[in-house]
């Protein structure tokens, strides 16, 4: 909830006027990809740890 705070109302307001000097995309893209790729990372991760708290529960030492 804060993180969605904070990009909503306070990086993107910072820096929605701005653009990429090469590219001339929105700043706000740039600092929006960050916690996008970690929302899709965090379900796989999710999934490895689940995975190996299973192989640990079954006596496997991988």
């Amino acid at each position: 909830m804060s993180a969605r705070v904070l990009l909503t109302q306070g990086i993107a307001e910072r820096v929605a006027g701005q653009t990429a000097p090469v590219t001339r995309v929105s700043m706000a893209w740039l600092y929006g990809a960050m916690p996008a790729g970690a929302a899709l990372v965090l379900p796989n991760a999710i999934a490895i740890l689940a995975e190996d708290v299973a192989g640990l529960r079954k006596g496997d030492a991988t």
